[in-house]
């Protein structure tokens, strides 16, 4: 895991959890929820699988969050200065983007050996 998606997790966990407490559940779920989509999505897409469904469903995923994040009017507020929660999960859609799956190792089933019993 990269130190950059750790540092985003964690905020996002933080802000989101203190809020449940300090707010709403709900309010504080959907600050938690909605900007972690937004990172698995941005995750999704690199991935090797197939294209054009694997971009389809990041996109839906993302848009979900977006709505509900907007829905929700969560913002953020770091030493005087306010983020909404649109602009927080789209840094978590690029994040995941960047840093997701695709500097992970891929293990393909032609890459492994079956040794047969007869032999």
């Amino acid at each position: 895991m990269s130190f950059l998606i750790f540092v985003y997790v964690a905020e996002v966990l933080i802000t989101g959890v203190a809020a449940m407490f300090r707010v709403s559940f709900s309010f504080g779920l959907a600050g938690t929820l909605a900007p972690l989509i937004a990172l698995i999505a941005g995750g999704g897409v690199t991935s090797n699988q197939s294209r054009v469904g694997t971009i389809f469903i990041a996109l839906l995923m993302l848009t979900a969050a977006l709505y509900w994040i907007q829905l929700s009017g969560w913002q953020l507020h770091f030493f005087g200065n306010q983020i909404s929660g649109f602009y927080e999960c789209i840094i978590g859609f690029i994040v995941g983007l960047i840093f997701g799956l695709g500097d992970r190792p891929r293990f393909r089933h032609e890459n492994i050996k079956i040794e047969d019993p007869d032999e």
